[in-house]
């Protein structure tokens, strides 16, 4: 009885033994598997965090603050062009929103001219930020056309 009783110990503790081995070798599999999981969410993190400073950089963020939103109207002479309106951003170049408003306006009536923006009486430098030139919201530049 004593032998059987020793030969049951030992089988128990080999079978404890694979287990704890079974398990062991289970636990490491996950292990690892949540390593490679966490080493690929890393690299998307960054490559997200490089695009998102990218972009920033570029100046195209796509969040901007809502209080550099305006809105300016431009009418032309000839009242082709009424009071309309072009939502932006007191940051853009006068030129970006010049070529919004040629693409509102398909064809090229306005785009082929020379044309001279006022806004409040004063001429408008293209090229320079709207908030450089002066502009606010709900200003009026007002279109001339050079022909």
């Amino acid at each position: 009885m004593k032998n059987d009783l020793q030969k049951a110990n030992k089988t128990i503790e080999y079978l404890n033994n694979q287990q704890n081995i079974h398990n062991k070798n289970n636990n490491n599999d996950i292990i690892e598997q949540l390593k490679k999981e966490i080493k690929i969410k890393d690299i998307e993190l960054n490559k997200l965090k490089n695009e998102l400073e990218n972009e920033k950089n570029k100046g195209n963020n796509k969040f901007v603050n809502f209080n550099d939103i305006i809105i300016i109207y431009f009418t032309s002479q000839d009242q082709i062009i009424n009071k309309h309106a072009i939502k932006c951003l007191k940051t853009d170049t006068f030129a970006e929103i010049e070529e919004k408003l040629y693409q509102d306006f398909e064809g090229d009536k306005f785009r082929d001219t020379n044309n001279t923006f006022l806004v409040n009486g004063g001429p408008i430098l293209r090229f320079k930020k709207l908030y450089e030139n002066k502009i606010k919201n709900g200003d009026i530049i007002q279109l001339i056309k050079n022909e």
